[in-house]
């Protein structure tokens, strides 16, 4: 049978059907340990800056983090999602893959910084500091994705860690040294996530061989191939962050630069809450990615249980957060907490736990597209109901209320487009069932591409076994 292509893709660029080796415990509580790790880091670096700065240049500061968090959503949502699902084993998408992160890791930062320096906000010094620091602080997080994509959730820890010591340590010297003002947070920023990349590289191993591209490949297939999923995702990755970004430069605009400052010191108490509803998510987009032989449905019902958990997770740990905050805020930002915008942002992490997994979900099974206009369309509900809590004088505290609003209507909305996909939903990349011929067997049981294959043909001689058992996959 001779394959076609669909959109310009051939079925070479897809991974070849492999078994999933099975969901293991063990990997959960990796994967949760490893962005925990990384809410320690993240947590570090923003209490260093809110201990060390003034509270106007920590609301700047908050700004500048937010857009180094984007620039690393776009980087992770473009390149690690992309890793994960397509073959990158394909040398043709491999380049892709490079050529991507050069873009976001790279290019981008280098001209944010240009840009920041050009209009007066940070000095030269400072500008060129930010650059480097989000530059790797995306490169950082795509390497992360590889860890994740093979599997090695443990790892991640050791990386976190070692991201970690460097950030301390480096600000710790300069402090020492009598440096002031951002140059501090942005260089033991940039230096933790350098030492963290770099750590992250060594521990995923030896690179595969890749497999021999077409001779009608010239390298700039795998950019199209990469930009035709990786565009969406990223796109849908980068919503969150810009949301909470645009939201922090309405404070400044209708209350200041200072209430700026307390509204993030409140939301740095509550992040690592955020950052492991994401973290989860993350795992579960993996997994999802795997069980490409698994109905839909059957995934629905597994995105429902992780839902609820996290609900419960999500409101157990702000509820703690909310008791904590009077006690807490001298130890987290120098200053008494305003409880109310904890718990303002405690409710928002829980309207965000409703809606990130069936997200990861509705991305492996070809709903990315509507998904993001779910997503772009609650942002800017969110905006607006912002927007209007300002406009009528309420206090900043109430502004991560107001974000809820648009985030629970999206997760209810998600949940129904989830429902609506089918078992063989089109993905960029991946050509019709039909059109492609057996698969060849892989032997590699860790560092195999995580791809969105074609269901394989059922086993007529096993007839009584589900789904799940067929492709190694056990419930949680």
């Amino acid at each position: 049978m001779t394959a076609t292509t669909q959109d310009g893709i051939r079925p070479g660029d897809t991974a070849p059907a492999a078994r999933p080796r099975p969901r293991r415990r063990v990997d959960v509580l990796g994967a949760l340990g490893g962005q925990g790790t990384q809410a320690l880091l993240g947590l570090a670096g923003q209490i260093v800056a809110v201990r060390l700065l003034a509270p106007s240049d920590w609301g700047v500061y908050a700004v500048l983090y937010g857009v180094v968090v984007v620039f690393a959503a776009l980087a992770s949502g473009f390149v690690g999602d992309s890793l994960t699902v397509l073959d990158r084993g394909s040398a043709d998408v491999r380049r892709g893959l490079l050529a991507w992160a050069a873009v976001w890791c790279l290019a981008a930062p280098a001209v944010a910084g240009v840009v920041i320096a050009a209009s007066g906000v940070l000095e030269p010094a400072e500008a060129a500091l930010f650059a480097l620091a989000a530059g790797a602080f995306a490169a950082e997080e795509v390497a992360r994705r590889l860890l994740m994509a093979q599997l090695r959730f443990w790892r991640l820890v050791i990386v976190d860690l070692t991201g970690l010591g460097a950030l301390l340590g480096t600000a710790g010297l300069l402090a020492v040294g009598g440096t002031t003002g951002l140059l501090l947070p942005l260089a033991a920023l940039g230096a933790g996530q350098f030492v963290a990349l770099v750590t992250a590289l060594a521990l995923a191993g030896p690179r595969r061989a890749a497999t021999a591209s077409p001779s009608w490949a010239t390298g700039h297939s795998g950019v199209r191939i990469v930009a035709a999923y990786g565009s969406l995702r990223a796109a849908q990755a980068v919503v969150r962050p810009s949301l909470l970004t645009v939201t922090r430069l309405l404070v400044v605009l209708f209350v200041g630069t200072v209430a700026t400052g307390d509204l993030e010191a409140a939301r740095v108490f509550v992040a690592p809450v955020l950052l492991l509803v994401g973290g989860l998510s993350t795992y579960l987009f993996a997994t999802f990615a795997v069980a490409h032989a698994v109905p839909t449905r059957t995934l629905v019902r597994r995105a429902d249980r992780a839902v609820l958990r996290l609900l419960v997770g999500a409101l157990a740990v702000g509820a703690v957060a909310v008791l904590l905050a009077p006690v807490a805020g001298e130890l987290v930002a120098g200053r008494p907490l305003d409880t109310l915008a904890v718990a303002g942002w405690a409710a928002y992490a829980v309207s965000v736990a409703a809606v990130t997994p069936y997200g990861s979900l509705a991305a492996v099974r070809g709903g990315q597209a509507r998904v993001l206009a779910v997503r772009v369309a609650d942002s800017f509900l969110s905006l607006a109901a912002a927007v209007a809590v300002l406009g009528v004088g309420a206090p900043p505290a109430a502004v991560p209320f107001a974000l809820c609003v648009g985030s629970v209507l999206g997760g209810l909305l998600v949940r129904r487009v989830v429902t609506s996909l089918g078992d063989a939903a089109a993905v960029p990349g991946r050509p019709r069932p039909d059109d492609l011929e057996p698969p060849p067997p892989t032997s590699d049981p860790i560092d195999r591409p995580l791809a969105l294959t074609t269901r394989p043909a059922p086993d007529r001689g096993r007839a009584d076994r589900s789904p799940e058992t067929l492709t190694g996959e056990t419930r949680p």
